[in-house]
């Protein structure tokens, strides 16, 4: 039977390519080699779910079958079944859903931006800090006593961010605290 094809000319104007991808019922890239994609952002940010293999940083983009699907690495059989579920096993309006939540959340300007201040507060306190993790004790680099500093309330490797507590001293004075 085959799908029907529309062809179109090559665009720079970002209000067409919308409408493009809008018009659009999944989006296929069939690449096999590829880092982080701005097609499938692209496509995503207009709520049009993807098809592609699993190959580079695109699983990190498409949570398979939950918000398009990736294909095994080279298999054409496998690309195509993931074009027939797309079109017509699965439920469609939750998948669109989902890659416009998941590039929202993920790749929207403000959570870069975001991400980018905690890895460059992570990059500042490991400099200035030593952190023994396993044991909650921060000290700052070259002084043995320990510190609380002013970023424990964000502390961007802690899901949600670090409200911390003084438990106790223990018997070399080292200050503990708990991650709530």
């Amino acid at each position: 039977s085959g799908f029907e094809v529309f062809p179109f000319d090559f665009t720079t104007n970002t209000h067409q390519i919308v409408q493009y991808f809008q018009a659009a019922d999944g989006f296929v890239l069939p690449s096999l080699s590829e880092n982080l994609p701005n097609t499938i952002m692209e496509a995503m940010a207009c709520a049009v779910p993807c098809v592609t293999f699993k190959v580079g940083g695109i699983p990190e983009m498409i949570d398979h079958r939950k918000n398009g699907y990736t294909a095994k690495y080279r298999n054409a059989e496998d690309l195509a079944q993931g074009i027939n579920w797309l079109l017509f096993e699965s439920d469609y309006d939750t998948l669109s859903r989902e890659a416009l939540s998941k590039v929202q959340r993920k790749y929207s300007q403000q959570s870069v931006a975001l991400d980018y201040i905690e890895l460059y507060n992570e990059a500042i306190v490991s400099k200035n800090l030593k952190i023994n993790q396993s044991a909650g004790i921060i000290q700052k680099r070259n002084d043995p006593s320990p510190v609380l500093p002013w970023f424990l309330g964000t502390f961007p490797s802690w899901p949600g961010g670090c409200k911390s507590q003084i438990k106790q001293k223990n018997q070399k004075n080292e200050t503990y605290f708990e991650k709530t």
